[in-house]
């Protein structure tokens, strides 16, 4: 009787336009829709969870302003769209032309695209030097960060250089550029052989799989810090992509990032044995959070996972770095992208769907600072900036929405047609985020070994 008081005292909870309450044995979190506020306790405490959510002491609200100035600008140099591999989800539509005749960015456009950037509001600048495949003219890799490094002197802006390649072009001679500029390094790899060489294979389609291991055998013996970022096609591989980083140990920084449903990446068939489902994928990456949980309290190689740690930053902290999880995205303010051709967009993902346009082209730009403006006025970066949370017909009751932040603006555009619309992985990240409090709830201390696991030595009981 006492079991059954309790249950009709959260469901009664549960009918509450501003709260949401998730139900696990005789646990519960509420979760305060506007706020993203949330408490965890027993049923019998239910009423006591709901009075200090609405007199606020909970938590703080973890609503945070996307527009201050101090936030770096995320500025994309697109250095090359042509390709040495052939990725079967890869997100450019007419792939073989893009990357077999494409463009590469002239050093006359990049001294235009530079002081233009560095001219803008933003104090610090985050500079992401992306392909195609950059490497493929490691020259002018050199030349972009040798003229930053020379414009900067006049604006004195804080910058930063990544560069994101497929590790199949790595020599000691291009590994040494990369440690003299202090270029952050992310490899884009999908994990074991069979998986990489599927996903991944080269323009004449042969295995990348060896190509990518020598890359990263130099970078480990010349003792450079890098990430490795695999895209997962289907729920079924992700587990064992992730065993396969843990195991080879190539990395303590990886991403397990979902493939979008776009570009050539609609067109993949995945193995029917495997359930594609957002709900098969959100459990999967559960598990692997449960693997990770173990092995980050017991081992001595601790794994940071980026997506999943982003994640939890958003339920446990007001900041919100990851451009892909806060409202609006980062599409709408903080990024600014430009193609070889000198086209200039706010991502990618716009760049080839021809309705949208693009914000407009730096050889049209007479003067460095003209570049705020145009990026200020420019409809399409508003149109994706009046995109929130609160807007969303079905984010502005979700209780998730502080946390998740309405997602991709231009994933929903290709898919739905509209930015009025949910994230194409709505409902895989509202499984994550569930699941992801459960895990706080069972043990706050799981917030730290998933965000900052090093800061726990081998064999710590928590």
């Amino acid at each position: 009787m006492h079991q059954l008081a309790m249950t009709q005292r959260a469901q009664q909870f549960q009918q509450e336009p501003i709260f949401e309450v998730s139900e696990r044995g005789n646990r519960v979190i509420v979760i305060e829709r506007e706020s993203g506020d949330w408490e965890a306790g027993c049923k019998a405490s239910i009423n006591g969870i709901k009075a200090r959510l609405q007199q606020g002491l909970a938590s703080k609200q973890r609503v945070v302003s996307n527009h201050a100035p101090e936030i770096a600008l995320e500025c994309t140099l697109y250095l090359s769209n042509k390709c040495n591999l052939r990725c079967r989800y890869c997100y450019s539509r007419d792939v073989r032309n893009v990357k077999e005749n494409g463009e590469t960015m002239s050093l006359d456009m990049l001294k235009k695209v530079v002081p233009a950037v560095l001219s803008m509001n933003w104090k610090a600048v985050n500079f992401f030097l992306y392909g195609g495949e950059p490497l493929l003219d490691p020259n002018l890799v050199t030349d972009a960060i040798s003229l930053i490094h020379h414009e900067n002197t006049h604006y004195r802006k804080r910058v930063s250089f990544s560069i994101e390649t497929n590790g199949t072009l790595f020599t000691p001679e291009n590994i040494a550029i990369i440690v003299a500029a202090d270029v952050h390094v992310g490899v884009s790899m999908d994990g074991p052989p069979a998986i990489q060489n599927r996903n991944r294979p080269t323009k004449e389609g042969r295995s990348s799989y060896d190509m990518v291991v020598h890359g990263l055998n130099l970078l480990q013996q010349m003792r450079i810090p890098f990430s490795i970022t695999a895209t997962i096609v289907q729920p079924c591989d992700l587990e064992s992509v992730f065993d396969y980083l843990l195991r080879f140990q190539w990395t303590p920084f990886i991403r397990l990032s979902p493939m979008l449903p776009e570009g050539n990446a609609l067109q993949i068939t995945s193995n029917q044995s495997c359930n594609t489902s957002q709900e098969a994928l959100a459990s999967a990456h559960l598990r692997v959070v449960d693997r990770m949980l173990a092995n980050n309290r017991y081992s001595h190689f601790k794994v940071h996972c980026g997506n999943i740690a982003s994640m939890v930053n958003n339920l446990v902290t007001d900041m919100r770095p990851d451009f892909c999880l806060k409202s609006p995205c980062g599409a709408g303010y903080g990024m600014i992208e430009f193609h070889p051709n000198g086209d200039i967009v706010t991502c990618d993902k716009t760049y080839y769907r021809s309705e949208l346009g693009v914000l407009g082209k730096i050889n049209d730009i007479e003067h460095p600072r003209d570049l705020q403006s145009l990026y200020d006025t420019s409809p399409l970066r508003r149109m994706i900036a009046s995109r929130t949370v609160d807007t969303i017909t079905l984010c502005k009751d979700c209780a998730f929405k502080r946390f998740c932040g309405g997602g991709c603006s231009l994933g929903s555009y290709l898919k739905f047609g509209t930015f009025a619309r949910e994230d194409v992985l709505c409902e895989y990240r509202k499984r994550m985020f569930e699941g992801l409090l459960w895990r706080l709830q069972d043990n706050p201390y799981n917030a730290l070994l998933l965000m900052k696991p090093w800061l726990f030595s081998q064999g710590v009981s928590l």
